[in-house]
């Protein structure tokens, strides 16, 4: 594959981190001008957010084989409760709500993926975040299955949920997608009694050794990495001071 040295630009907003490598060649096997990603911040528990309106309209305009959403963390005003917990029903509308925005575009081929937010972490820390994990793949289920390569309804909205593990996806030979769990590099891990429970990486010195790999390994290509928040800036959004030794 040819490569150029061109450098990279960096671009940050809150909930979206871009690192992007500008190639002189447009055209690859299939052009990446044909690709559509969008970015979509949580509703934060609103169910009539005029966000997820849009989404799904603009959806419906895609070829699914060419575009892809990722949602960015803060789905509800708090964590998603145990099922029978007070607020658990409220919680679970205003997930819904961002599910049946993407559900027919799923349902024809489409990929969505969600990042978690500050929100959805909070006390219940990693359990909490993985019965969200839970209850978004079922409910994308029924969405899924003849002719998607999946086992009886079998989808995962959510691979990165409460661990450091990187996910990288191949979008085009150019073009790839990276996501990561910036809630788990600005948590207390010795306080949640589930953490780095099923991960691969454990710490945050190993997390940085993977990072670099895959940077080093998109040189000269378009690499983009998707967090709810970056894990270093002097913005109001993010972990400003360094991270607590693990």
């Amino acid at each position: 594959m040819e490569r150029t040295r061109s450098p990279l630009v960096l671009a940050v907003a809150i909930g979206l981190w871009l690192v992007v490598s500008r190639s002189a060649h447009a055209a690859d096997k299939k052009s990446d001008a044909n690709l559509t990603l969008l970015f979509v911040g949580g509703a934060q528990g609103d169910v009539d957010s005029p966000t997820l309106v849009q989404l799904r309209a603009r959806l419906a305009q895609l070829a699914p084989d060419d575009a892809l959403v990722v949602f960015t963390g803060n789905y509800m005003k708090g964590e998603l409760p145990a099922e029978g917990d007070d607020g658990r029903e409220e919680a679970e509308q205003a997930l819904r709500a961002h599910v049946d925005a993407t559900f027919d575009f799923v349902k024809r081929g489409g990929r969505v993926y969600f990042l978690a937010g500050h929100h959805d972490y909070p006390e219940g820390g990693t359990r909490a975040v993985r019965r969200l994990r839970q209850f978004l793949n079922e409910a994308y289920k029924p969405a899924v299955g003849d002719g998607r390569g999946a086992e009886d309804g079998e989808i995962d909205v959510m691979p990165q949920a409460g661990c450091a593990d990187p996910h990288l996806f191949e979008l085009r030979e150019n073009v790839g997608l990276l996501l990561l769990e910036s809630q788990w590099w600005t948590q207390d891990l010795a306080t949640d009694p589930m953490a780095n429970e099923g991960c691969t990486l454990k710490n945050r010195t190993s997390f940085g050794a993977v990072l670099k790999e895959i940077l080093n390994s998109y040189r000269g290509r378009r690499l983009i990495i998707a967090s709810h928040l970056p894990l270093r800036s002097y913005g109001p959004w993010a972990a400003r001071s360094p991270p607590a030794p693990t």
